[in-house]
């Protein structure tokens, strides 16, 4: 991680409780002129949990359940088996009395 100008801050971050023997690509920004942003810029990249997908999921509103708000965590089962997401958005509809859907977006990991 450093910076694109002088006076830049330039050097390896690590992951403590790692060998650090596996590199990311490397990143500059000319805002990294400064100990604290490197290693903030650092953290950032290191704590970056790979490709997400944003997908929409359609079911009834149970008593056990209640409307799913965002934020919540959801457990799903899709054709690759159980997943874990987090609520991003949701929405309710009622087409006919007294059944009522919602609709959840839900921000999840590719595997």
């Amino acid at each position: 991680v450093g910076g694109v100008r002088a006076p830049g801050y330039f050097g390896p971050v690590k992951r403590g409780g790692t060998a650090g023997d596996r590199e990311a690509p490397q990143v500059v920004h000319p805002l990294i002129t400064a100990p604290e942003a490197h290693i903030q810029r650092g953290r950032a990249e290191l704590s970056n949990t790979g490709v997400q997908e944003h997908l929409t999921l359609r079911t009834m509103v149970f008593v056990e359940t209640g409307i799913i708000l965002p934020g919540k965590s959801v457990r799903y089962v899709d054709e690759d088996g159980p997943r874990l997401g987090i609520v991003r958005g949701t929405q309710v509809s009622m087409s006919r009395w007294p059944v009522m859907h919602q609709t959840v977006e839900v921000e999840t990991h590719v595997q």
